[in-house]
C-alpha cells in the first residue's frame, strides 16, 4: 500500500477508501484519550454506519472477563503478528463488542488526530473476525445479518 499517497488525501477521500472494502484497517492516536493508538478494523456497513472491532493488549483480562481459555475460544480471538503483521504485540479480538461509528465521526477523527489507514486485514484473519461475532450471544441477529451481508458480498 503506498501510504504517502494515502498521506496526501483528504479526509473525506481517506473514509472513502477505508470504505470501499471490508477488511480494511485503520489507526488514530487521540492523545486527550491515550498515548496509544486504537486500531479499527472494518467489518461492515449500513447506510451512514461503519461497523469495527477493535484488538486489545491485554489478552489474559479479556479471557477473564468472557470466562473463556485459550483452548476454549468462543468470541475471543487472539491474534499476533503473524495473523497480522503491523501487530506488534499479542492481542485479542473481543467479537461480542462491535463498535458503530457514523461518517461524521470518521471525518473528525482523520481532521483532528493522527489518522492512517494501514494494511488491509488478511482474508483468513477477517473470516476468523466474522465467525466469533457469529458466535456472540451480545452481538444483536440485525447487527451480524448486516456484517454477513457485508463479507459475502466481498465489498
Amino acid at each position: 500500500m503506498n501510504y504517502k499517497f494515502i498521506d496526501q488525501l483528504t479526509c473525506e477521500q481517506k473514509i472513502k477508501l477505508l470504505s470501499s472494502q471490508i477488511g480494511t484497517v485503520f489507526f488514530y492516536k487521540d492523545n486527550t484519550i491515550s498515548n496509544s493508538p486504537r486500531w479499527y478494523f472494518f467489518v461492515g456497513y449500513q447506510k451512514n454506519s461503519f461497523f469495527f472491532v477493535l484488538p486489545q493488549k491485554n489478552v489474559t483480562r479479556r479471557l477473564l472477563a468472557r470466562n473463556e481459555t485459550r483452548k476454549n475460544l468462543k468470541t475471543l480471538l487472539i491474534v499476533n503478528e503473524t495473523d497480522y503483521p503491523e501487530l506488534s504485540l499479542e492481542s485479542v479480538f473481543d467479537c461480542n463488542t462491535i463498535i458503530e461509528r457514523d461518517r461524521e465521526w470518521l471525518i473528525s477523527i482523520c481532521e483532528n488526530s493522527n489518522f492512517r489507514i494501514k494494511t488491509k486485514c488478511p482474508c483468513k484473519l477477517l473470516n476468523n473476525i466474522v465467525k466469533k461475532i457469529y458466535n456472540s450471544n451480545l452481538i444483536s441477529p440485525k447487527i451480524k445479518e448486516i456484517i454477513k451481508k457485508c463479507n459475502s458480498s466481498g465489498t
